[in-house]
């Protein structure tokens, strides 16, 4: 940690370790580097948003997601997805299994809530685009006031693009509150593209 005036700013890495047949050492590979700056946030009032129409069109259903996307039980975030004028709107799946242990561990908000906006915002790209792209880099996240380690359904991301080509996010609980919001995040696109039969039903 490294202090930047009133701020912190945090140097991280994400290493994976892994024993490969025929050698004695571990292999150890880095997969992304990061800077993230900590600020203490303002007194505000907790801020509301207004909620998402329910869906008029096509939905996007999460048996569908996941023939596309690779993660997880816990990480199946996405439990359908619809559009609402300009923005894409991605419902949070419940139940959701345990995703860390021990589960008493205490956090300051629920990762798995950036997540629901990174897949809101992928869906949306993969139906228009029939490509794949991943996270590379977020200007910043301000939790709400409702944000705390696991949040009440329905919960929703509300996606937009913004002029830069970039995407902000709000995560909003089920009475109206904000939980979290994502500024400026942007990706990296995944070479190749998915079949037609795979990307048909995610187009909104």
């Amino acid at each position: 940690m490294l202090a930047r005036g009133p701020d912190l700013v945090a140097e991280c890495r994400l290493l994976a370790s892994r024993t490969l047949a025929g050698r004695d050492e571990p292999q150890v590979t880095l997969h992304f580097t990061g800077r993230v700056r900590l600020s203490a946030p303002a007194a505000a009032a907790a801020p509301h948003r207004e909620q998402p129409a329910p869906h008029n069109g096509h939905l996007v259903e999460a048996d569908a997601i996941y023939r596309v996307y690779f993660h997880g039980p816990a990480y199946r975030v996405l439990g359908a997805a619809w559009l609402d004028g300009e923005t894409t709107v991605g419902r949070l799946h419940a139940p959701l299994p345990p995703d860390h242990m021990p589960m008493e561990a205490m956090l300051v908000s629920d990762p798995r809530l950036i997540e629901l906006c990174f897949q809101t915002a992928g869906i949306r790209q993969i139906g228009r685009t029939g490509r794949m792209s991943l996270p590379h880099r977020i200007a910043r996240v301000s939790l709400g006031a409702a944000s705390g380690p696991r949040v009440a359904c329905p919960t929703h991301a509300v996606v937009r693009e913004t002029a830069g080509g970039a995407v902000d996010a709000d995560v909003i609980d089920d009475q109206g509150r904000l939980v979290l919001h994502l500024d400026g995040y942007e990706t990296i696109e995944v070479p190749g593209s998915f079949d037609e039969p795979l990307v048909a039903p995610l187009r909104i």
